[in-house]
């Protein structure tokens, strides 16, 4: 593979229907929606509190900045990840606590992911009673 072709790979990238992608998560009593928002439109998917059987959180390294994320999974083994660059992401934390029993407080895990710098820490921060 050449530098034309790999150059060419990176620059489809841009393309338009790469930009201006915004995600978003909305709380409420029942649980949470991930909210894709583009030119072309709005994209939900709706989650239930009650369907999460474990929450993981981790660090990624994008080169100049870490970035934390939480990875959730479902009843029948789908997953989604978030964000904390993600809109409502903040408010997401707040509610976890509340609607997951045992789901730890952003002051109790935040560290633990975020320290020390450069590693993944990745670590259960939910699971639920009787799931392996």
């Amino acid at each position: 593979m050449g530098l034309v072709s790999a150059y060419q790979r990176w620059k489809s990238s841009f393309l338009p229907e790469n930009r201006n992608v915004v995600w978003s998560v909305r709380t409420d009593e029942s649980g949470f929606m991930l909210v894709r928002r583009s030119d072309a439109g709005e994209e939900c998917t709706t989650f239930r509190w009650k369907d999460i059987i474990r929450v993981h959180g981790y660090k990624r390294d994008c080169f100049t900045v870490d970035q934390i994320r939480l990875v959730f999974t479902f009843d029948g083994g789908s997953a989604i990840e978030i964000t904390e660059d993600d809109e409502g992401y903040k408010e997401l934390l707040l509610e976890l606590p509340k609607r997951l029993y045992g789901f730890p407080t952003q002051q109790e895990w935040w560290e633990k992911v975020a320290q020390p710098p450069f590693a993944t820490n990745w670590i259960r921060l939910f699971q639920r009673v009787g799931e392996q």
